[in-house]
């Protein structure tokens, strides 16, 4: 049963990011630009955005 961990994952996804957003948009847009866009060439773009 991976019921609780999915639960908190969530958790951890909505507030984390809410969180880094409020207090260093920056950082998190740079993160998601760096990373985003490498993971996306990698995969092949729009498949990633599942």
């Amino acid at each position: 049963r991976s019921r609780g961990w999915q639960t908190r994952k969530d958790q951890l996804g909505s507030e984390g990011y809410h969180e880094m957003g409020t207090k260093g948009g920056r950082t998190r847009k740079e993160q998601l630009v760096k990373e985003g866009y490498q993971e996306m060439g990698k995969k092949g773009g729009l498949s990633t955005m599942d």
